[in-house]
């Protein structure tokens, strides 16, 4: 389909031009915008495909649980009382970072991370899986999420810092999350993934 321009519009090119109307018509680039209705030449529809919207790009950064005092005192009445100590931080980050990828993808329900995400990003990410699922963008065909490689860098003693690599069977993704300690579990305040 050839575009004309008229006036600094564009427009489709009608199936017969008269040789009258040629003189005030000249090729012009396409841009993709939708220019205004003309009697008797119908507008360009927009050229440009839409942009491709990722369905698990997500962040919910800056939320911070505690203050460090608070986290502290938290730590110190909990030492001893779990049995056991807490799992490693990279392991628990990249299984937490695996799973949210499969619930913003439609293979899991978000409610199996209640209880390891803080309220603001649990709340979050449940409007963005709602939104994948209204968009229709989630449950293509299954692959497992795997994990790439992972890197923990503690801040202080209750808090850690992981970035996760994974690979979601179509592409490699990224994550970031912030681990705090809360009641002898890990608990992550803030999360990105790209």
């Amino acid at each position: 389909m050839s575009a004309l321009a008229v006036d600094g519009y564009e427009y489709a090119a009608p199936a017969t031009v008269r040789t009258s109307e040629k003189r005030n018509l000249r090729a012009a680039p396409l841009t993709g915008t939708r220019p205004r209705t003309t009697p008797g030449l119908p507008p360009v529809p927009a050229l440009r495909p839409p942009p491709t919207w990722d369905p698990v790009a997500f962040r919910m950064s800056g939320t911070t649980l505690r203050s460090a005092a608070e986290r502290k005192a938290e730590a110190v009445s909990w030492t001893g009382n779990t049995g056991r100590g807490l799992n490693p931080p990279e392991e628990w980050g990249a299984a937490v970072a695996r799973t949210a990828i499969e619930c913003l993808l439609g293979f899991r329900p978000v409610q199996q991370l209640v209880r390891w995400l803080d309220e603001p990003v649990y709340e979050a990410l449940v409007r963005r899986v709602g939104l994948s699922m209204r968009e229709g963008t989630g449950k293509g065909p299954r692959c497992i999420t795997r994990v790439r490689s992972k890197h923990v860098q503690r801040v202080d003693e209750h808090t850690s810092e992981v970035s996760v690599v994974l690979h979601d069977g179509e592409r490699c993704r990224c994550a970031a999350l912030r681990l705090e300690r809360y009641h002898g579990r890990w608990l992550v305040t803030a999360l990105e993934i790209g």
